[in-house]
């Protein structure tokens, strides 16, 4: 399997193009539906979070329990949107290198085995994507939670 694209018949080397371009679709559209739904779940229920707490800190006159469970949420709000970021980053690497093999083997500059090799994203890019998620959803729970303490032992 160390072929070069002009070392195949006309057929397999079409079909192995195929591959390579589904690849590099299926990277980019990664990129749009994992940009949609992150967006929508971590950031949504954080600011519904935040905006539900301040709506409630506008109708009380001593809200102080709230503040807290608010801080939360913001923090959940900035957390989702260093996860998204880093997501289409870690999506953005993958679609790049999906291009590179597919044009290095289409113009013969890698071989079949070598066009399949691929290159895993930064360690550190999914790390952080990683522990920014779990912080955006730790934040809405732990916001939720505030929130309820506080108006129940106010």
């Amino acid at each position: 399997m160390d072929e070069n694209i002009t070392d195949l018949d006309k057929d397999t080397a079409e079909h192995l193009c195929s591959i390579l371009d589904s690849q590099v679709k299926t990277s980019f559209n990664g990129i749009i539906e994992t940009d949609k739904w992150q967006t929508q779940h971590n950031f949504l229920s954080n600011a519904g979070g935040a905006a539900a707490v301040l709506g409630y800190l506008s109708s009380t006159p001593t809200p102080t329990f709230a503040l807290l469970p608010l801080i939360a949420f913001l923090f959940g709000v900035v957390a989702s949107g260093i996860e998204i970021r880093f997501l289409l980053m870690t999506h953005k690497e993958l679609f790049e290198d999906a291009m590179r093999r597919r044009n290095g083997f289409v113009s013969g500059k890698l071989s079949v085995a070598d066009g399949g090799d691929v290159q895993a994203p930064k360690a550190s890019t999914d790390n952080i994507k990683y522990y920014s998620g779990i912080i955006s959803q730790s934040s809405f729970v732990i916001g939720c939670v505030m929130g309820i303490l506080g108006y129940l032992c106010k």
